[in-house]
């Protein structure tokens, strides 16, 4: 199986602080499959909060919603 997806996401800096929104769309396929005939959808929808600690670090969490639709 191979998949290929689109997502998009927002990043929102409050200070040391910042809230994240992202969302996802894969389409799962199996090899030799014709195009467009697709074995599967995978949805992702997720929310973060987070706290940068230095330059390059950061700790973050959040809910995550994930379904995989056959």
């Amino acid at each position: 199986h191979f998949s290929y997806g689109l997502g998009i996401g927002v990043h929102v800096p409050f200070g040391r602080w910042f809230g994240e929104a992202e969302g996802s769309f894969e389409d799962v396929h199996r090899f030799g499959s014709r195009p467009f005939e697709s074995q599967a959808f995978d949805v992702t929808a997720r929310v973060n909060v987070g706290f940068q600690i230095a330059d390059k670090f950061a700790v973050f969490a959040g809910p995550q919603v994930h379904t995989h639709i056959a």
